[in-house]
């Protein structure tokens, strides 16, 4: 970003006298600077957003196990046979 040399900051203060009164200017200002300060901060907390996104692994989310009861899933109880029908061997 250029920087404003002395001549460009004269032009601006002539200009903003002419387009608004004196007695307005410093509350222009602080409006300004309010501004100003409001699009760094959201800068700034975008910008840590995306670097946390970036350096993020492109694994996807897991999900915690299912837990329907607190019996072991591995273990039958007959009720699991009954359900299925009469096992043939």
């Amino acid at each position: 970003m250029p920087s404003l040399g002395p001549l460009e900051i004269l032009i601006i203060l002539v200009v903003a006298v002419l387009v608004f009164p004196p007695h307005k200017l410093p509350e222009i200002a602080r409006q300004a600077g309010r501004a100003i300060s409001t699009l760094r901060r959201l800068q700034g907390t975008l910008t840590a957003d995306l670097e946390r996104l970036v350096e993020q692994p492109d694994e996807p989310p897991t999900l915690p196990p299912k837990s329907t009861s607190s019996r072991d899933p591995d273990s039958s109880s007959p009720s699991d046979e009954q359900a299925s029908g009469p096992a043939t061997d």
